[in-house]
């Protein structure tokens, strides 16, 4: 369940990375609410015939289903919403007059935080 996240916005300058447990969810209510609040396109992307990640012969060898809850519908097997519990949270911003690093963790209920060497 161990999981790493690394983002980067180059227009602010700053790299987040993250560390913590993973829980896999793909048939319960944590699992619905995300279908449900997710957009209709974005929906119509889990509906690719054939299925997501299938090799292919050719760049448009696929069909997408109907724009519609329904027609997104069958889509919803091949959804899985992950929750990422964190437990450490490393910020970086990047300057030429000089780079600041922080770590924040969360070993318990109590939040730590301290300066890094960039």
């Amino acid at each position: 369940p161990r999981v790493g996240l690394h983002f980067y916005d180059p227009a602010a300058k700053i790299q987040l990375r993250i560390e913590g447990s993973a829980t896999l969810n793909t048939d319960n209510a944590v699992a619905d609410a995300a279908w449900a609040g997710s957009r209709l396109f974005s929906r119509q992307c889990y509906g690719i015939a054939p299925g997501p990640g299938t090799a292919i012969a050719a760049a448009d060898d696929f069909a997408l289903p109907e724009t519609s809850d329904a027609g997104t519908a069958p889509g919803r097997a091949n959804f899985c919403a992950i929750k990422v519990q964190i437990e450490s949270l490393e910020w970086l911003y990047l300057a030429a007059a000089g780079h600041r690093r922080a770590l924040f963790r969360w070993p318990d209920e109590r939040q730590q935080a301290g300066w890094l060497a960039p």
